[in-house]
């Protein structure tokens, strides 16, 4: 009979090389009744691996999976060899070390199988469109809406904005300094209903028209006439708290995770945000859409 190496000949023991595999698996959000696991005894050896069985959802791949294990376990001394039993289905990856077998998968598609862990969607705001790093941001595959207050200026963007696949939402506050978009309680209807005209056909196809509630002309006795106008048109318009705010107050990393551990099976959630808030919680939006959170444009609600 063969004698059994130890277990210090490993560069990896069986406990932690498994721990690490399944915590690979789960970084992707899959169900526990998605994986199933067994040992089985290594007839040559007289050793015994873990074998896994995995059923995957369609909207994550099986070479998604297997590029994140190449990545966990690159860097040990471990053989990892994968085979596609067939095109675009049936998989097998089995890491060795020492000719031994230490673990082996096999990866499948499940037809009823689903990640829903809910979306996310988000509004930018102070998005400098004339700004290099702004407008480098516009231009990556990030899905994202971006806000701004109503201008000549923005409106020469907005080409740029629908070309790089972004939509866009209008605030309206008091820093608007522009007199055919500018509203004030003391204007007259007739001047009020000029600005409703220039903003519906101005930014008709914005996602979003949005009141900052700050914002005196909404305490006025002017803003009925304004809201009603822009019913007429089919254009609804929505307080900044009809969305769920990040503020400086607290970790933003602390809340943004709170909220998303939160999302309910089939809840969409819309954040709105800074620029720099959003790109402090890149890395956590990533892991997060890595774990089946689907992040979507406004333009997909």
């Amino acid at each position: 009979m063969k004698k059994n190496k130890s277990r210090e000949e490993f560069s990896v023991n069986s406990k932690d090389l498994q721990t690490r595999f399944e915590s690979t698996l789960n970084s992707f959000g899959l169900e526990t009744a998605w994986i199933e696991k067994k040992t089985i005894k290594d007839g040559k050896s007289d050793r015994t691996h873990p074998s896994y069985k995995i059923t995957l959802p369609n909207d994550l791949s099986i070479p998604e999976v297997l590029l994140e294990i190449y990545g966990e376990f690159g860097k040990d001394s471990l053989v990892i060899e994968s085979e596609e039993k067939s095109a675009g289905g049936k998989s097998f990856l089995t890491l060795k070390e020492n000719n031994l077998t230490r673990l082996t998968a096999e990866f499948n598609y499940g037809k009823n199988v689903k990640r829903e862990r809910g979306d996310l969607a988000f509004i930018i705001r102070n998005i400098e469109l004339d700004n290099i790093d702004d407008s480098l941001l516009v231009e990556t595959a990030d899905k994202f809406n971006v806000m701004f207050t109503p201008s000549e200026e923005n409106l020469s963007y907005l080409p740029y904005i629908v070309e790089n696949r972004k939509s866009y939402s209008v605030i309206i506050g008091d820093e608007i300094s522009e007199s055919n978009y500018k509203l004030d309680a003391s204007y007259s209807l007739l001047r009020i209903s000029n600005v409703i005209k220039a903003l519906s056909v101005d930014f008709a196809n914005a996602s979003f028209f949005i009141i900052d509630e700050n914002f005196d002309f909404y305490n006025s006795d002017k803003f009925k006439y304004f809201n009603t106008e822009l019913e007429k048109r089919g254009i609804n318009l929505y307080k900044l708290s009809d969305f769920i705010l990040f503020d400086n107050k607290g970790s933003i990393s602390e809340n943004f995770n709170r909220l998303v551990k939160d999302l309910r099976k089939g809840e969409l959630k819309i954040l709105v945000l800074s620029k720099n808030d959003y790109l402090q919680l890149k890395p956590e939006i990533s892991l997060y859409k890595k774990a089946g959170v689907r992040i979507i444009n406004i333009s997909e609600i």
